[in-house]
């Protein structure tokens, strides 16, 4: 039941996944069935204060958020006439274009001799990583971080975008973050501890809706594009709609399956504690 006074839980909340027995890590890739590949403008999330706040990004800091160097000019064109629904004007390179129109991260990905690695992005709201570090490299090195990445998921990735064909995938993410930056490159304090009187204004639920899809072209190489729609919300809403479901996963699920999701034992106990559920002994 939402509390009077709560602000409207955003329907894409409902899309995230709280089971404690659903398998981690996992892609959890889906096709559309419907469903649209970019999303369209919600003035509840101020698009245009996005698109305003992404151009600005590139203006004064491009050299962290754009690498287009390893995309082609005539794959960014591809990608530009598919976003925009119309050809590049020639101003900057057609991703870039492509990338400041749009409120998701546009993510080129080039199959090389030896697997798919990151050939270029416009990457303006990144969670948790640079796109400096990570571009010209392997998957395999880019996902380093993610915790079973090379041992569960490399071979499926690399196996889904080898057959993508004409499909479009899409899955969602989750994390809980305790700000609400937009472009937040560095990995959140999983130790730092949000009190229960600021939970449900200083605590932030932030995913990414992804997509997969292939970009054609006739250069011989196979493209895709691995778009990325941040999305975020204060915790007040999340709680009255889902809050029941969170406690569960916290109480089925260990700190180890938490941090994925960046909570860490602390803060765990305060969630648990508002959410009136008991925490598994290795996770006390």
């Amino acid at each position: 039941m939402v509390v009077a006074g709560t602000p409207r839980c955003p329907g894409w909340v409902h899309e995230i996944d709280l089971d404690p027995a659903s398998s981690a890590p996992s892609m959890g890739t889906r096709r559309l069935a419907g469903r649209p590949w970019l999303l369209a403008p919600d003035p509840a999330e101020d698009d245009d204060g996005l698109l305003a706040h992404r151009r600005e990004l590139v203006a004064t800091r491009r050299t962290e958020v754009v690498d287009v160097d390893g995309v082609p000019e005539h794959v960014g064109a591809a990608v530009a006439r598919r976003v925009l629904g119309r050809v590049s004007t020639g101003a900057d390179h057609p991703l870039v274009e492509a990338g400041t129109g749009v409120v998701e991260d546009l993510c080129v990905l080039r199959r090389g001799a030896e697997g798919w690695l990151l050939a270029g992005a416009v990457l303006c709201f990144p969670s948790s990583w640079r796109l400096a570090e990570k571009v010209g490299r392997p998957l395999l090195e880019v996902h380093a971080p993610v915790p079973g990445y090379e041992q569960v998921l490399h071979e499926r990735v690399e196996s889904l975008l080898d057959r993508l064909g004409d499909r479009v995938v899409w899955r969602r993410n989750w994390f809980l973050h305790a700000n609400d930056r937009w472009f937040q490159p560095e990995r959140p304090d999983h130790e730092a501890v949000v009190p229960d009187e600021r939970l449900d204004t200083d605590l932030w639920l932030r995913s990414e809706r992804q997509t997969l899809s292939a970009v054609p072209s006739d250069d011989g190489i196979e493209w895709a594009l691995f778009t990325i729609r941040i999305q975020h919300v204060d915790l007040a809403p999340v709680l009255a709609a889902r809050g029941v479901e969170l406690g569960r996963f916290l109480a089925g699920t260990t700190p180890d399956r938490w941090r994925r999701h960046g909570i860490g034992p602390g803060q765990a106990a305060v969630l648990a504690d508002r959410l009136g559920v008991v925490l598994s002994d290795d996770g006390t």
